[in-house]
């Protein structure tokens, strides 16, 4: 199923303001943020590169901190493809 901008998602409400995307120069990577409501309310942040994809749960009372907590997934998503891809951050 494609996670496309404006396509709804199975996952839940899409927080499209906490959306945030990297170039490394050699890939994009993308963060997206939902909050999920069954089986119980957390957030989820989607990062997604090509041929990757993670998710990391939030739970439901760290609403204030999403925007640190997105700017740490992608932070940890970038490291974990470099050290996985070589001469990925040249």
């Amino acid at each position: 199923m494609s996670m496309s901008k404006g396509d709804p998602d199975p996952r839940g409400e899409e927080l499209s303001t906490l959306a945030r995307s990297l170039d490394t120069g050699r890939v994009r990577i993308t963060a997206r943020c939902f909050l999920v409501r069954e089986p119980f309310e957390h957030y989820e942040i989607i990062l997604r590169a090509p041929g990757e994809t993670a998710i990391v749960d939030v739970p439901i009372h760290a609403r204030d901190r999403l925007p640190d907590l997105i700017e740490q997934a992608l932070q940890g998503f970038v490291a974990s493809l470099r050290t996985r891809t070589p001469g990925a951050d040249s």
